[in-house]
């Protein structure tokens, strides 16, 4: 793997290359890079983008050794799955690690809202952006990642489970309404969900208070709004 690491400008400074063997190798060679440039410059979010399965428990011990905050990226289906098809080993140890993975399309909404965007007028019929239209939207894309940020990685459960869970609940509500045709899903009571315990790392924007327990007894998402829930790639 070779990568370039950046200037204060975000431009590659020339002739400087980092070779590494692997993601976890990058991460601890680009640090030891930008702690000799001093200053206190340190690694704060990891992008991975348009690459699946990248984010492995390396990958966080990594990111949590050299402080790293954040796993935000394009990419679907980031985190790697086990031999049983399963996120969740990677998910709790992010969660131990206090490294906050958001669910995938808690950031990819941005990349879906794209192709509507002539559609809503974010792009003008000569070819301009409306900046205010933009910013609506990415508004709507932060929101969601603070949701995911407080209701699920301060509470030590992965945003993934939560996310999915919400996404159950959804389309049960669909069901029971007779808007949709089709099993239902056992929801998770994530109220009882046990955090591993943490291991190192640091904790995002320092706040590590937790929010009162989710209570996703009964189908109904903490709120009121009952039933108002967000699927894998939209919104129910």
């Amino acid at each position: 793997m070779i990568g370039k690491y950046y200037n204060d400008f975000g431009h590659a400074v020339p002739n400087q290359f980092i070779s590494a063997n692997d993601l976890p190798d990058a991460i601890r060679k680009v640090d030891d890079a930008l702690k000799r440039q001093g200053e206190g410059r340190r690694i704060g979010v990891l992008s991975p983008n348009a690459t699946p399965h990248n984010i492995t428990t390396d990958v966080v011990d990594a990111m949590a050794e050299v402080g790293a905050h954040a796993v935000i990226g394009a990419a679907n289906n980031m985190l790697t799955l086990d031999e049983n098809g399963s996120y969740k080993g990677v998910a709790d140890r992010a969660v131990a690690k206090k490294v906050f993975v958001p669910h995938d399309s808690a950031i990819n909404m941005m990349g879906a809202a794209s192709v509507i965007f002539r559609a809503v007028g974010v792009i003008r019929e000569d070819g301009t952006i409306d900046e205010a239209k933009m910013k609506a939207l990415v508004g709507i894309v932060g929101k969601r990642v603070k949701e995911e940020y407080e209701k699920a990685h301060l509470q030590g459960i992965p945003p993934q489970l939560w996310r999915d869970t919400q996404a159950m609940i959804w389309w049960n509500a669909e069901v029971d309404a007779g808007r949709a045709v089709g099993g239902k899903f056992e929801i998770p009571d994530l109220s009882g969900y046990t955090p591993p315990s943490p291991t190192g790392g640091n904790d995002p924007w320092g706040d590590n208070s937790p929010s009162p327990p989710l209570n996703l007894r009964g189908g109904v998402t903490q709120g009121g709004n009952g039933g108002e829930c967000e699927s894998d790639k939209g919104k129910g």
